[in-house]
């Protein structure tokens, strides 16, 4: 209603007081788990508005994800939040959306778009109090006025204040390095530090989504588990039968890789938990930033909802027999080699937001055109997630050697990057 706060919505207020509760009067792991992914699935549904504000590309996207820790939404003032929105949402033309209540935005705390038909995001600073109210006019004020503004709020409100405008500082920062990046595709990656330009692909991005689909509609069909390969290594198993038949599904799954995955049979210990080498769940892609929301996979209505909550709930696995894709990587002309255990131990020292995958502890390199690339944490999300064939993603990570090699394929005959 105009003039009054609107109240958050019953979903995440459910499930984030069961999590407080949780905090105070715990039932088990089993009890978190629930509402962890019950609010994961809801920031899930905001995640796929932003997608399609940006017009469903990844690379815009991701301009806008830096990965940072959600708050607890129950204790960021939600009344007055969703007060804003409403005023703000009153436009017929105009959405505004509260980015704590997504998993892949994290520049300021409200995206707006003003005239839907021109979907131009603007993202607002929502700041309250008289510490934040001063913050905001040293930060506004002119450079030579500046100085004496921040001995202003010294003055007044101490040290603690001068903490916290710096801290504005270097989010303000971070936030103009993302937005340069998404006007601009060329700029300083906030994330990893490094110059990088959006370029266009020549690979054709196809996914196994139909071949999912026919997979999943089997499966009930025939009330018993379906195995699948989809372009020679990546396994795939349904069933039905939901959460408390899991460990029966896994079970199914296990016995038949050994019987058909060289590869996995010749597992000799169990995989560290960052490892990538490992049984994966369709429906964890709720706790990926920039996983595809499963809601824009091309399946039904129907398999997702038995996904998210039914039939097929952690009972969809999938596994990655790298034999298998070593095999696509030498036919798009690349070559997969396994780094030493020296470079894996280097890879783990490095920056989590920089560090490459391993796999059984050790770095899958793909070398082409005389150069090295890692396969990284983003391929692996594609693949599982938003349902890429290991083709694709094979002709990708040849096709980055190459642009690494020769530069100025990477660009058109202006000197300019290729624009996606």
């Amino acid at each position: 209603m105009e003039g009054h706060p609107q109240p958050l919505d019953p979903a995440p207020a459910f499930f984030e007081g069961w999590l407080n509760r949780e905090k105070t009067n715990p039932m088990g792991p089993d009890a978190k788990q629930f509402g962890e992914y019950g609010r994961a699935v809801w920031r899930r549904v905001n995640d796929a508005i932003v997608w399609t504000v940006m017009g469903m590309e990844r690379h815009r996207v991701k301009r806008l994800c830096l990965y940072r820790a959600r708050s607890n939404l129950l204790e960021c003032n939600p009344d007055s939040v969703m007060a804003t929105l409403a005023d703000l949402n009153k436009d017929p033309l105009a959405l505004a959306l509260w980015n704590d209540a997504t998993s892949c935005v994290d520049i300021g705390d409200v995206t707006l778009i003003r005239d839907g038909r021109r979907p131009l995001p603007e993202f607002i600073e929502l700041k309250e109090g008289a510490v934040n109210e001063q913050i905001i006019k040293a930060m506004a004020a002119d450079p030579a006025a500046r100085e004496a503004a921040e001995a202003d709020l010294r003055e007044k409100h101490g040290e603690k204040a001068i903490r916290q405008l710096e801290r504005v500082k270097r989010q303000k920062a971070t936030a103009n390095q993302a937005l340069d990046l998404l006007q601009n595709e060329q700029g300083v990656d906030p994330v990893t530090g490094h110059t990088i330009s959006v370029v266009e692909s020549g690979v054709v991005t196809e996914t196994y989504d139909a071949e999912l689909r026919a997979q999943l509609d089997a499966a009930v069909a025939g009330g018993k588990g379906v195995l699948e390969c989809i372009d020679g290594c990546l396994w795939v198993y349904a069933a039905t039968g939901g959460r408390r038949e899991t460990p029966r599904t896994v079970r199914a799954f296990s016995e038949a890789l050994e019987a058909k995955s060289s590869w996995y049979a010749a597992a000799t210990s169990r995989s560290p938990p960052r490892d990538r080498d490992k049984l994966v769940g369709l429906n964890t892609c709720v706790g990926y930033p920039l996983a595809k929301p499963l809601y824009f996979r091309g399946l039904g209505p129907s398999h997702v909802a038995a996904i998210t909550y039914g039939a097929f709930l952690d009972n969809v696995l999938m596994y990655l027999d790298w034999n298998g894709f070593e095999d696509l990587i030498k036919q798009e002309g690349g070559k997969l080699r396994w780094g030493s255990q020296k470079e894996a131990g280097r890879a783990r020292a490095m920056h989590k937001n920089l560090r490459p995958s391993l796999v059984r502890g050790r770095l899958p390199i793909v070398a082409a055109h005389g150069v090295n690339a890692y396969v990284m944490d983003p391929n692996f999300v594609e693949l599982f997630y938003d349902g890429v064939r290991p083709r694709t993603l094979a002709k990708r990570l040849v096709e980055n050697c190459r642009d690494v090699a020769e530069p100025a394929s990477a660009h058109d005959a202006s000197g300019r990057p290729r624009r996606r």
